[in-house]
């Protein structure tokens, strides 16, 4: 998210509002009350997410969006409906395809974290051999 633009606080308030004026002018106080506790239970509590990530994806006659959140899930009650099982399906292949990318980025990022430290540390651990020299021999030839 761009920095300087907030998000709206779309709370049970913010829906109640955009109810038509004489029918919420028309609710009792407790209707009112009523209503805005079906929205909160409805809309749930915001968590911190350990990763939130969200961009689009502009192209020539249509956008795109992409979201991925990771964290802590704290609803209360679980899915009260069946998934299909092709969305099953694919919600596990998507899912642990994503965890493979994120171990091997780990990974990746480990072992060049420990390769420049080896480096800079002068240790050469296998004689006449140097990996940056192998890899620039392979990419530039």
């Amino acid at each position: 998210m761009a920095a300087g633009k907030s998000r709206i606080k779309r709370d049970a308030e913010y829906y109640f509002q955009n109810i038509d004026t004489d029918i919420r002018n028309s609710l009792t106080t407790k209707q009112e009350w009523e209503i805005k506790k079906a929205l909160n239970n409805a809309l749930g509590r915001p968590t911190r997410k350990i990763v939130d990530v969200r961009f689009t994806i502009p192209l020539i006659f249509s956008r795109f969006f992409f979201v991925l959140f990771i964290g802590r899930d704290l609803r209360r009650q679980k899915r009260t409906y069946d998934l299909p099982g092709e969305v099953r399906t694919a919600n596990i292949i998507f899912g642990s395809f994503i965890l493979a990318c994120m171990i091997s980025f780990a990974a990746v990022t480990l072992f060049m974290l420990l390769y420049l430290l080896k480096s800079a540390m002068g240790i050469n651990i296998f004689p006449n051999f140097s990996l940056s020299k192998h890899i620039k021999q392979i990419l530039f030839n």
